[in-house]
């Protein structure tokens, strides 16, 4: 089956699903899709993320060898927020590669900060850097400036996820 034509067939869980169950643990086909997510194609990019990013959750080992790219791509200012927001999701349960952290800490304290990104992509965000932090305890300090400044004016969902690690930052 052609990737490229089943994907933008129809936009659903369903469809997301049976993508799901035919890429399974194939590196050729999930390098494919992997490289719909850097497509011009308006309608392909996005879907493509979304199962890449269940494609991941079941199967992690798949996405390393791209996680790189995937760095690099969410720092393109014009990347689609459908595809920030999956990208992100993938991120934050894979093992990132030491030489990518600060990119991606640089990239997700920019998605917080600003005014324009949606909820998901700032509560993907924070948990990445959530997830830093662990590593790099000086950036907690920052994340609690971050969080703390802008949380009155922020969506349920940031909230949600801002608490929860606020609480956990206070713990350690």
């Amino acid at each position: 089956m052609n990737l490229k034509i089943f994907i933008p067939e129809r936009h659903s869980k369903e469809n997301t699903a049976k993508a799901v169950a035919l890429i399974g643990i194939n590196k050729q086909l999930f390098g494919e899709l992997i490289s719909f997510i850097f497509s011009e194609n308006r309608r392909l990019a996005p879907r493509a993320a979304w199962i890449a990013s269940e494609v991941s959750r079941l199967h992690p080992e798949l996405i390393k060898p791209h996680i790189k790219d995937l760095v690099n791509y969410i720092q393109n200012k014009n990347t689609d927020y459908a595809v920030k927001r999956n990208t992100l999701r993938i991120l934050q349960f894979v093992t990132i590669p030491p030489a990518l952290h600060g990119a991606l800490m640089n990239v997700c304290f920019e998605i917080i900060i600003s005014g324009k990104e949606p909820p998901a992509v700032k509560a993907n965000a924070l948990t990445i850097l959530d997830n830093l932090s662990e590593r790099y305890p000086g950036i907690r300090d920052e994340l609690k400036m971050v969080i703390e400044s802008g949380f009155e004016t922020e969506s349920p969902a940031f909230k949600s996820r801002a608490s929860k690690i606020l609480k956990k930052l206070s713990i350690r």
